[in-house]
This record gives structure tokens, C-alpha cells and sequence, in this order.
């Protein structure tokens, strides 16, 4: 439906709403409207309290279909096979498509809406989009008729009104915009609270909306057409009509003139139109328009007329005219799809002066600043936006001197001089003092080349928001680098001091375990069985003292990025046989757990590094058996895919709780609690998963884990079969950095 209809429709919509003497009379009119304005045969309204007439139109199964549903029907073949026999009534009765749209009101269907047509496929969900509105309009101005706040519960069903791009509000007879679409939202800054009253936005109230009118905001002209919907309601759509507005008075001047022109030609110069009441070079409209403009100006000056017309040219061309030559001032403009020459006979002073006006109207509506400054550099004219923009009264800025507003005056007089010495200057950056800010902005000039109220020189200036945006976010993220720079340092600094202290206490721990071993091993004297277990309780303990450091060596290392994977072949099969595994092995057994270890036959041999491998499997496994007082342990390695492996340990132990689930593999000194099944005993740093994880990420692989408290766990991971690729990737990265390093000291050095 295009928007003539729309418009017609729903004004015929708000008409039978408000001025209809009774429901019967409402109803006919909306039928009558619906069958023109969508050229179908019939539309019937069917109320649903009268089911005595319900009944006789329709078979009690259709019936309760449409009342049971809710939902509306749409048949574009009707035929004998219809699914309901109403149907195939009307298919009899000429019919070839229907609808039917059960209209509901406060959750209940309270019309039915019949559409028929004497043509197949005429019905489809857009058009009841498109009616919808207008419809519930209508019904329920019939159903709440005696209701005081009948206009808010209209305004609920006018959203699908508004998906117009215009701007669009209902405002209410207190001057409170009840809804607005988004384009008036952003146009009239409406999400800000007390920008929601009418006469603040427009200057206008409810009581003195007219069907049409024009307003200037923010330096542009808008039309704003009212639809008065009753006493307490209306409708404001708002168009910004600013271009049409400085066409049309355009226009308007030449269709006043008999001696200038706008002449529109394609690429190929053919002329396509003539704007103007007179006859152009004494020949009509009908005559020249399709003939070529360059065999009318003449080979001689086709050629200069051609060679200008690169960007925007002017000049003078000569014409013959009643076997003599007359001069027109022309001025063209290359365009999308050719070009525009605006044509004046050189003598007529007086159609200047107009269009110099016409000139001066386009100056005081346009959305950038326009500054006419004289010779000695004071302004003399400012536009209406430089309040806007700028924050300054016109009043303060007439008789200024120029240079005040700008930031770098050299730049200034610069292009003043190259206009004066008959140069254009086009968008050149520029800063500008503003009343509170410096805006960031471009510069255009043009010397005026007759006496124009003493202005010399016209200048436009455009403010650049989105580099004012741009600075303001590279200044947060300057801030922000800053930041991040700060904590790196002090995390490169926290790991050195635990790299540092780590290395330290490993000195003595190492003299603590080798005199210790010495006295178990009866180097010094025969011990007794009590003294022996004593000195094997501090082994053991130095023991653990000494994973302890190392993992926090490692962690450190990790979070450093200093730890490099030695990749080389991996066989998993043999692995089994591994001191460190037959280590946990034994340590499980010692528990009185089973321990197995099973490898699938389609797993291969794998690139990684072997220890940093070891070392996830001790860590998992570890755990696994710390955490496990009967069943078993098992470790199963199978093929994920056709690059990747999948490592599962599996245990019978207690099990991790939901709060501890979402602890693991965090970076602090953590340890998942017993919960009291156990008592906790050889408690750790808690970072045996963490390194783990990492381990695997370095290798680009992923791990995670499922639980259930009391049942036991099962820890995963995934290896890549073969990362030659990734590692080869990151060789020539490390290069480039590398040379680039090395290219930059050079630079430096130099």
C-alpha cells in the first residue's frame, strides 16, 4: 500500500472513530473504506456478541476455529476441497481468495473482519500490518466509547503507524508527547526527561497545531503536519523540508525572471531540461531540449566549456541571438548523472539582486557557520547555526575580529592571502574556539568579487564531530594504555620477586633433603626405626616443600609467557611405563586403588613437550588419587577428530560441589574443600589445575572438567595430533618482531 493510501485510510479511520453516530454506521463506513483503498469486492464486520448472524454465516467449525485461535485465515484458491465448508460456499458464489481476522480487545475476540475477492492470491500478513492500526481504531472508539482516557488507550495501537522515517509523536492535549518513534526521539533528544513537553521542542502547543506549518530548529526548516485525532489527541509528523525549502526559492526567483536559467545535461551534454519562464537563446523549451548544449555554444568555446567542467566552473559564453552575440554568466556543476549550468544574461543587474537575496536566505538556514568578514578581516555577518555550534550570541561575533576564533591565525591568513590572490580554499582543518571547548572543524573561503555590504570574503566552517569524538576516545584509551602499562609493570615486578624468592629457598631446602637423605641412608650412624621414620617424615615433607616452589615457579613463569614447549614425538602408548607415571601408579596401588591406563589403537604419536605433557598428567592424576579413598583411576586417551586427541582422567572419588566448580582453574592459591567427607590433609598451593591449563593451552589444546559430589570426577583435555603449523606461524612472527626490533635500533643508533 503506498503512502497516499495509507494516508487516506487512516484519516477515514480517525474520521468514523470520532464523528460516527452509532457502531453500525462506524463499521459500514470502515467496510466501504477497506474495499476502496484495497480494491476488494467485500468487507464485512461481524460483531461477535451478535452469534445468532454468526451462525448463519458460517458452520459452527469455522466458528470456533476463529474464535478458539485468535488467529486470522487466509485462502487464496479457494475450491471444493476447502477445508471448511463456509469456504466452499463463497468458492460457489464466485469467490476466489478470502480472509478472515479476528479482532481481539482486552484478551477477547470481539469482531470479525471478512475480506472476499473475486481474485486468487489477494491476501497476505503485510496487509494486515498495514490496516491493523486503523482497524482497532475504529473498534475501539465502538468499544470504549464512554471512557475519559480513551486517547492513551488508543496511542498503544499507533506504533505500527510509526515506522515511517519521519519523525512521529502523539502529544496529548496537555502538551505531553505520549509516543514517539525513533527518528523523533533522536531528531528532539526525547530520551532526556524534560524534553518531553511539546512546547519546548517546538515552540508550539496543542491548541495551536494546524494541518500544516513551518518551524526552523537546529538551523534547518521542517514542516509539521497535524492530524487532530479528537479533543484530547493528535498526531505531529515532522519533515525536515530545508533543501526543498532552498530549491523551491530558487525557483521561485527564476520563474520570475525571463533571463535566467538552470539548464540540466546529461554525460553527453544532450540538454534534458530547462528551468525558466523565457525563452532560452530565442528558441522555446520544446525546441533545444534532447538537441546537444555544445552545438549551440559553438565548437570555439565547447572545448573550454568541457575542459572547466572537472568540478564546479563559471564563466562567460557567448551566444548568438537575433544574428548578434549576447553574454551569459554561467556557473556548472558536475553531477551524478551529468551536469547542472545555472545561465544569467550579464546585464540584468536586477535578477541579481534577487538571487543575491535568494543567496542570503540560503546563507541564514544552513547547517554549517557562515562568516562574510571584510577586508581588514572583521565580521561583518554571521548565520543563525554559529549559536549552535559555537555557543555564541550573533550579536557578540558581528564586529570581531576573525583571528580571535582561531586557534592557529597563521593558517587563517595563509588561505586569505591565497583567496585573495584568486585562489579557492576548500575543507582545510582548522581549530576554533568555541564558547567553552575548541571544536575541531574545516574551512571554506570565497572572495566575493563586488562590493557586498563591505564583505569581502565569505567563509563556511563545518564542524568535524567525529573527530571531536575520535580525540576524546583516543584520549580514553591513552588513559587507559596507561593504566594497563602501570599493572604490567607491577605483575612483571611480582614476578620477579616470586621467580627470585622461589630460586632462594630452593638453596637451603636442597642442603635440607641431601643431609637428611645422608643420616636415613645410616651415613653418620645406625638410626632406629623411630628415628628413621622421623627423618622420612622430613624427606617426605621436603619433598612437598619443593613441588610447592616449583609450581609457583612455574605459575610465574606461565604468567610471564617465559616457559618455550620443546615439541618433539610423543608415543602415549609407552607412556605408561614413565617413572613419573609408574610413580602415581604406585602411589594409587599404595591406597588400595586400581589403576589403569588405556590408550585407543587409532591414537598416534603426537608433537608436544614431553615433561610439560608429564606434568599436566602428574598434576590431573595427582589430584585424582588425593582426592580418591577406594575405587579406581583410570586414565583413557582417545581420538577426538582427525587433529586432535582427548586425554580423560577419570577417578571414584568424592567429587567437586557446585561452589567449588566455579573455583578451579583460577589463578590464586586455591583448593577445593572435602566438604567433611575426608579429613583434608597434604593440602597444596592449589595451583596444580591452573598450571595444567595452561600447559594445555600452550599447546593449543582446551580443558575442563564434569563432577558429581560424592561419585567421583572426570578431568579432560585436548591435544593437537600435530601443531607444526601453529608453531611455524608463530616462528615467523617471532622473526618479523625480531626484525623489526632490529630495524628500529638501527634507526635509532643512526
Amino acid at each position: 500500500m503506498d503512502a497516499e493510501k495509507l494516508n487516506f485510510f487512516f484519516s477515514s479511520a480517525m474520521f468514523f472513530a470520532n464523528e460516527s453516530k452509532n457502531s453500525e454506521e462506524a463499521l459500514t463506513g470502515m467496510a466501504k473504506v477497506l474495499e476502496k483503498t484495497l480494491d476488494i469486492d467485500k468487507v464485512t464486520f461481524i460483531m461477535l456478541k451478535d452469534r445468532q448472524e454468526l451462525n448463519k454465516k458460517y458452520d459452527q467449525s469455522f466458528t470456533d476455529y476463529l474464535i478458539n485461535t485468535k488467529k486470522f485465515y487466509i485462502d487464496n484458491n479457494l475450491s471444493d476441497f476447502s477445508s471448511f465448508s463456509t469456504l466452499i460456499n463463497y468458492k460457489n458464489n464466485g469467490y476466489k481468495s478470502c480472509m478472515f481476522f479476528p479482532l481481539i480487545l482486552d484478551g477477547k475476540v470481539s469482531f470479525i473482519i471478512e475480506f472476499l475477492s473475486k481474485k486468487e492470491e489477494q491476501f497476505n500478513e503485510r496487509l494486515i500490518d498495514y490496516i491493523m492500526p486503523g482497524v482497532y481504531l475504529v473498534a475501539l472508539s465502538i468499544t470504549y466509547k464512554n471512557e475519559t482516557n480513551i486517547s492513551r488507550r488508543l496511542a498503544t495501537y499507533f506504533d505500527a503507524v510509526f515506522a515511517d522515517a519521519n519523525p512521529q509523536m502523539l502529544v496529548s492535549s496537555d502538551d505531553d508527547i505520549i509516543r514517539a518513534n525513533k527518528s523523533a526521539i533522536n531528531l528532539f533528544s526525547l530520551e532526556v526527561p524534560e524534553m518531553r513537553k511539546l512546547k519546548d521542542i517546538l515552540k508550539i502547543s496543542f491548541n495551536d497545531l494546524k494541518n500544516q506549518q513551518k518551524i526552523i530548529y537546529n538551523s534547518k526548516m521542517y514542516r509539521v503536519s497535524a492530524n487532530i485525532i479528537n479533543d484530547n489527541l493528535a498526531r505531529i509528523i515532522v519533515e525536515d523540508i530545508t533543501q526543498a525549502s532552498n530549491y523551491n526559492s530558487i525557483i521561485n526567483v527564476l520563474n520570475r525572471s525571463n533571463n535566467t536559467y538552470i539548464v540540466y545535461l546529461d554525460n553527453n551534454f544532450s540538454i534534458v531540461d530547462i528551468i525558466g519562464s523565457g525563452n532560452l537563446f530565442e528558441y522555446t523549451k520544446e525546441l533545444l531540449i534532447n538537441n546537444n548544449f555544445l552545438n549551440i555554444i559553438g565548437k570555439e568555446q565547447s572545448e573550454k566549456f568541457k575542459n572547466s567542467l572537472i568540478n564546479e566552473s563559471s564563466g562567460v559564453l557567448e551566444i548568438l541571438r537575433e544574428s548578434k552575440k549576447s553574454r551569459f554568466n554561467y556557473i556548472a556543476k558536475k553531477v551524478e548523472n551529468g551536469y547542472v549550468v545555472m545561465l544569467q544574461d550579464a546585464k540584468l543587474e536586477n535578477d541579481v539582486a534577487l538571487l543575491k537575496s535568494n543567496i542570503n536566505n540560503l546563507l541564514e538556514i544552513n547547517s554549517g557557520v557562515v562568516l562574510g568578514v571584510d577586508e581588514i578581516g572583521i565580521i561583518r555577518y554571521s548565520n543563525m547555526a554559529v549559536e549552535n555550534i559555537f555557543g555564541l550570541k550573533r550579536e557578540m561575533l558581528n564586529g570581531m575580529q576573525l583571528k580571535n576564533l582561531y586557534i592557529e591565525d597563521d593558517i587563517l591568513g595563509r588561505d586569505l592571502n591565497y583567496v585573495k590572490n584568486g585562489g579557492k580554499i576548500d575543507n582545510t582543518f582548522v581549530n576554533i574556539r568555541a564558547k567553552d571547548s575548541v571544536i575541531s572543524a574545516t574551512h571554506s573561503i570565497r572572495l566575493m568579487d563586488n562590493d557586498n555590504d563591505g564583505i569581502k570574503y565569505i567563509i563556511i566552517i563545518n564542524e568535524l564531530e567525529t573527530k571531536r569524538k575520535l580525540n576524546e576516545l583516543m584520549s580514553s584509551i591513552a588513559s587507559k594504555e596507561s593504566t594497563i602499562k602501570k599493572l604490567e609493570n607491577e605483575t612483571d615486578l611480582k614476578s620477579k620477586f616470586i621467580y627470585n624468592i622461589s630460586h632462594e629457598l630452593k638453596t637451603p631446602l636442597t642442603n635440607i633433603k641431601g643431609y637428611s637423605k645422608l643420616l636415613y641412608d645410616g651415613e653418620f650412624g645406625a638410626l632406629t626405626d623411630e628415628q628413621k621414620e622421623y627423618i622420612k617424615t622430613t624427606l617426605d615433607e621436603a619433598d612437598r616443600l619443593m613441588l610447592i616452589i616449583q609450581q609457583v615457579l612455574d605459575a610465574a613463569k606461565l604468567e610471564s609467557n617465559k616457559i618455550k614447549l620443546e615439541l618433539k614425538e610423543v608415543d602415549l602408548q609407552n607412556m605408561v611405563n614413565n617413572p613419573s607415571i609408574k610413580a602415581l601408579e604406585d602411589s594409587a596401588k599404595s591406597k588400595g586403588l586400581q589403576f589403569n591406563w588405556e590408550v585407543s589403537w587409532e591414537v598416534p604419536k603426537i608433537t608436544a613437550d614431553l615433561n610439560r605433557l608429564l606434568q599436566i598428567f602428574v598434576n590431573l592424576i595427582g589430584n585424582a588419587i588425593k582426592f580418591t579413598n577406594s575405587g579406581t583411576i583410570s586414565v583413557k586417551i582417545i581420538r577426538k577428530s582427525k587433529k586432535f586427541i582427548q586425554c580423560n582422567i577419570i577417578d571414584t572419588g568424592i567429587g567437586v560441589s557446585e561452589e567449588d566448580k566455579k573455583k578451579l582453574f583460577r589463578k590464586k592459591f586455591y583448593e577445593a574443600t572435602k566438604k567433611g567427607l575426608v579429613q583434608q590433609t597434604n593440602s597444596g598451593t592449589g595451583l596444580g589445575l591452573t598450571i595444567a591449563k595452561d600447559l594445555v593451552k600452550l599447546h593449543g589444546g582446551k580443558i575442563s572438567f564434569e563432577s558429581e559430589l560424592g561419585k567421583g570426577s572426570m578431568f579432560w583435555f585436548t591435544l593437537p595430533i600435530n601443531p607444526k603449523q601453529k608453531r611455524e606461524k608463530q616462528e615467523k612472527q617471532d622473526s618479523t618482531q625480531s626484525s623489526m626490533q632490529k630495524a628500529s635500533e638501527s634507526r635509532s643508533n643512526a
